[in-house]
């Protein structure tokens, strides 16, 4: 029972840190051109290399 407790308790401390790591240090981006806050469609492939086709953006998922 404790062992059971123990792992159930690392498993979702280890998942909030990862979770967590993923998410942080994105930089903001948006469809806007003239807003120096965020990325516009120009400058995605940047930030976020993946972006870099013709019909692809980054994806908000907070």
């Amino acid at each position: 029972m404790k062992l059971s407790v123990f792992a159930t308790i690392t498993a979702c401390v280890l998942t909030e840190i990862f979770v967590t790591a993923a998410t942080s240090g994105g930089y903001p981006w948006g469809y806007k051109h003239n807003d120096p806050e965020m990325a516009s469609p120009e400058q995605w492939t940047e930030h976020y290399p993946t972006c870099g086709g013709s019909r692809q953006s980054p994806i908000n998922e907070h």
